[in-house]
């Protein structure tokens, strides 16, 4: 008989931590900005500030993913709000398209299924414009190299004759 009450104990704390953890109602808000300056950097950065708002309260410490591009990453949590989180994503410039990308974002079971292949439908999807992404300089540093050192001996070679 103890064994029994005690399983049922068990199961029925198990289900509240679980109704804990859950967000019912989800609603995400945020912002997307990316780097603009990409003539120096090889690389392209996403920063998407968010805000979760959930019905009865943000559950301590809940999983929030985003998929950007075809790529999954976790959302970082902050400690002082626990409604707060933030993605950021840095990519090689010339894998970014120049238009409209989204932003999709999950929970810990929508991110289980789109990790497996599957199709979730996600709590919030962020659009945001990347506009004319870094696609290389216009000419290889190693031909500029051999460029300038050519001309350099051709300089050099045309001072020593004068002499």
């Amino acid at each position: 008989m103890q064994g029994i009450l005690l399983s049922f104990l068990g199961l029925v704390s198990l289900s509240m931590v679980a109704a804990q953890s859950a967000c019912s109602g989800a609603e995400v808000k945020g912002t997307v900005v990316s780097s603009v300056d990409s003539t120096i950097s090889q690389h392209t950065v996403v920063v998407a500030d968010l805000e979760l708002k959930c019905k009865g309260g943000v559950p301590a410490n809940f999983a929030l993913y985003a998929e950007f591009n075809g790529k999954l990453y976790s959302a970082a949590h902050s400690k002082e709000n626990p409604a707060k989180y933030q993605v950021s994503i840095a990519e090689e410039s010339a894998n970014f398209p120049s238009s409209d990308v989204q932003l999709r974002l999950f929970d810990e079971e929508g991110y289980q299924l789109v990790k497996k292949g599957g199709v979730a439908k996600p709590l919030a999807t962020l659009s945001h414009s990347i506009r004319y992404p870094y696609s290389g300089f216009g000419v290889n540093s190693e031909l500029l190299v051999v460029v300038l050192g050519a001309a350099a001996v051709y300089y050099a070679h045309g001072i020593r004759s004068r002499l």
